[in-house]
């Protein structure tokens, strides 16, 4: 009989995040590509002048002071990626589960920043996007 392999790695491929969308909590799922293991995984839940408040996991809070914030659009590697360095605010539990911290972008007009609000602009209600954090 084979026996069951425990999971081995130290820093988990697949995310997933309960957001509130409503009246009920959506499951939100941030495949890592294979070049960002190590990366924070996250959801750009808002956008602000100059800013984001990015959702990340209950064991996974952002603590280093900056960031380069890469935009995941799809879930294969090849897909091309969407960039920011950004500054961290402040960092505070969520009031579901993980951390949300707010970070400031350190470039007007950074290709992240544009993306990121030409999508929440035409996306109607909730709407957030998938993106994986470098401490820098």
């Amino acid at each position: 009989m084979a026996a069951i392999g425990i999971e081995q790695r130290l820093h988990r491929r697949v995310e997933c995040f309960l957001v509130q969308a409503e009246q009920e909590q959506l499951p939100v799922w941030v495949f890592k590509p294979d070049d960002a293991v190590e990366a924070h995984a996250g959801l750009v839940l808002n956008l602000s002048d100059g800013g984001l408040q990015v959702l990340t996991g209950t064991d996974d809070p952002l603590t280093a002071d900056t960031y380069d914030v890469q935009l995941l659009l799809g879930e294969d590697d090849s897909v091309p990626r969407f960039r920011g360095r950004a500054t961290r605010v402040w960092t505070r539990p969520s009031s579901t589960t993980g951390y949300l911290s707010g970070l400031h972008f350190d470039e007007r007009a950074s290709s992240a920043e544009d993306f990121i609000r030409s999508y929440l602009g035409s996306a109607g209600g909730s709407a957030w996007v998938r993106c994986v954090l470098f401490p820098t």
